[in-house]
């Protein structure tokens, strides 16, 4: 996404505890070079006050990875998998196309091998399998492997993902807003509306977790335990995978060990093969080789299978993320967060009735809290009068410095715009002098300066030459281009002509239908 001036637009992705998508920020940059990226991350952590994002997935753009490297040198830098599965499929798709038994191999070796040990092994039986040893492509992408492949990334924090879907959803939403042909200035404020909306889907979502039941998928006190700890969404999550218990059977394995091994073909998202639990009931401790609880901060249904086996009510706290919880923002956190909303909105341009009645809503909830406590003795209903007096002295300063202001402004001469039409600009600043922009320019209002010279010209900044195709000239592969839409003839469905030329316009009234005629 560019703006008018072709300048990339470099959006930070994060994840609430609702499991929605949320804008942490954006910014425009000059080029896709390393220093660019640079800039942008070092601004990115001045603005988040010094704490930095320890999992981060994005493109494999490596001026981006060099600065990811510098600026956040403790952060876990993974690469979509989609984008590389994709870049690849022209090469390996058709080979994996004619074999469906080396397709399902691929598969189960990328998605579903826990270790980087287990997935090299894999890896190479498969060559060796499929003699594909010497194939060129295979060896490409598997000199990549530890940038996107799953099992090198077991125990680092990527919840519910796998591919920067979340950005590319953004992506889609930003341009229902904004367009490549609107000034930095306009796409602030279609920005501010995106982030308007998804604040509003937060409050809701804060709505149905709240006042909502929860439908569970059983009886069992684990699941009744869930649904009062976590979010609405993140519940319905944990109930998805504590469904899939059903499809395990438990094997003993040695002291505090369990297989469980599918009863069905496959699991979804667990593939075909068996998992190892480590479980110690007496010190509430439980550990799955799938290491879903590092990935996703939720258990995995493994480790649930084993804990309905032992008749375990309640999750162990241990196990029970609190950012994915009910209790996630604390209710000092979030009167700051709507205070912040509140000074957000008024300086986007609020209408001042909706100022005054949200002042009104905020000081009415604020002071009946402190006249609840300044009625509990003297003490404090002495505390309470004495501020009531200096804010009311307070305003009351106000009042007389805005009338005063008023008073002057009233006693203001006001000049003939003709006169000042009129007016001679000397010949030695005719070089200093500005021309005040038209209004809408750019989105400046017109401005007339004080005197020549004490305002620079400021215009718009050149184009940037970015990567890739232009708009105009960008390539579509065959399953991702749209052929164009045909209207069809209301009356014969032709698309050569539309009704009103349509040959059998006069005959519309009059139609034979099996002997029947029309009228």
């Amino acid at each position: 996404m560019t703006n008018m001036y072709d300048m990339p637009c470099a959006p930070f992705i994060g994840i609430n505890a609702h499991g929605q998508t949320f804008q942490l920020g954006c910014a425009f940059i000059r080029d896709e070079k390393t220093p660019s990226y640079k800039w942008l991350f070092e601004t990115f952590l001045m603005a988040m006050k010094g704490k930095a994002p320890l999992n981060i997935i994005t493109d494999q753009d490596g001026a981006m990875r060099n600065a990811i490297a510098s600026v956040f040198p403790n952060a876990n830098h993974r690469n979509c998998r989609w984008h590389i599965m994709d870049k690849f499929s022209s090469t390996i798709g058709p080979i994996l196309d004619e074999d469906e038994e080396l397709n399902e191999d691929f598969k189960e070796c990328v998605n579903h091998t826990v270790t980087p040990s287990e997935f090299e092994e894999k890896w190479a039986a498969m060559l060796s399998k499929h003699h594909l040893e010497g194939n060129v492509h295979f060896q490409r992408l598997y000199a990549i492997k530890s940038s996107f492949v799953p099992a090198y990334y077991m125990h680092c924090f990527f919840p519910f993902l796998q591919s920067t879907q979340r950005s590319e959803g953004f992506n889609a939403v930003l341009k229902k807003y904004v367009n490549p042909n609107m000034s930095i200035l306009h796409f602030v404020r279609q920005y501010q509306k995106i982030q308007e909306k998804c604040l509003v889907a937060e409050e809701g979502q804060d709505f149905k977790t709240d006042d909502r039941e929860r439908r569970r998928w059983s009886k069992y006190p684990i699941e009744r335990h869930a649904a009062g700890v976590y979010t609405k969404n993140l519940f319905y999550r944990f109930s998805k995978e504590f469904e899939k218990t059903a499809e395990y059977d438990v094997k003993p394995a040695g002291e505090f060990q369990y297989l469980l091994v599918p009863n069905n073909t496959t699991v979804y998202g667990y593939g075909k093969r068996e998992y190892l639990v480590t479980a110690i009931e007496g010190d509430n401790s439980y550990f799955c080789e799938c290491s879903k609880f590092d990935r996703d901060g939720i258990l995995c249904c493994h480790i649930m299978k084993i804990m309905t086996r032992f008749g375990v009510k309640t999750i162990p706290d241990r196990y029970v993320l609190r950012r994915w919880t009910q209790k996630a923002v604390e209710d000092s956190e979030k009167c700051a967060s709507n205070a912040h909303l509140q000074a957000d909105l008024i300086a986007r341009g609020m209408p001042l009735n909706n100022r005054k009645t949200l002042w009104f809503s905020v000081l009415s909830t604020s002071f009946a809290e402190l006249v609840a406590e300044g009625c509990l003795s003297n003490e404090r209903y002495t505390i309470m009068q004495r501020h009531i007096k200096e804010m009311r002295s307070e305003i009351s300063a106000i009042k007389e410095r805005k009338k005063a202001k008023r008073q002057k402004m009233s006693n203001t001469p006001v000049l003939n715009p003709a006169i000042i039409g009129q007016a001679q600009v000397e010949p030695s600043n005719v070089a200093n002098a500005v021309a005040p922009t038209a209004s809408g320019d750019n989105g400046v209002p017109p401005s007339i300066p004080t005197s020549a010279g004490s305002m620079a010209a400021v215009g718009n900044p050149p184009r940037s030459n970015v990567k890739g195709r232009k708009k105009e000239k960008r390539f579509k592969k065959g399953m991702n281009a749209e052929p164009k839409r045909k209207n069809k003839c209301r009356l014969c469905k032709s698309t050569e002509h539309n009704a009103a030329r349509c040959p059998m316009k006069g005959e519309e009234k009059g139609l034979d239908l099996g002997g029947v005629t029309a009228q």
